[in-house]
């Protein structure tokens, strides 16, 4: 829901930089499916299953409060 969003503001949003910008995501979308598992897999085997989620909560929750503050709010006509 949140990858084919960002697709929309960016072509939306950016028209002249559109090419740049959808690389850009494209690429995060492809390093965050192969740091991901990884991540998961040794937070599982140093913590455990139970904290591994945990942790994972913690950062997706400083991740919004970090996204609530830097992205700038959109303008609309």
């Amino acid at each position: 829901m949140i990858y084919t969003t960002i697709y929309a503001i960016i072509t939306n949003k950016y028209p002249m930089r559109k090419e740049a910008l959808l690389g850009m995501l494209e690429a995060s979308f492809g390093v965050g499916l192969i740091c991901g598992p990884l991540a998961g897999s040794s937070l599982y085997n140093a913590f455990g299953f139970e904290k591994t989620f945990y942790i994972y909560g913690a950062f997706f929750l400083l991740c919004t409060f970090l996204m609530w503050y830097l992205i700038p709010e959109l303008e609309f006509n």
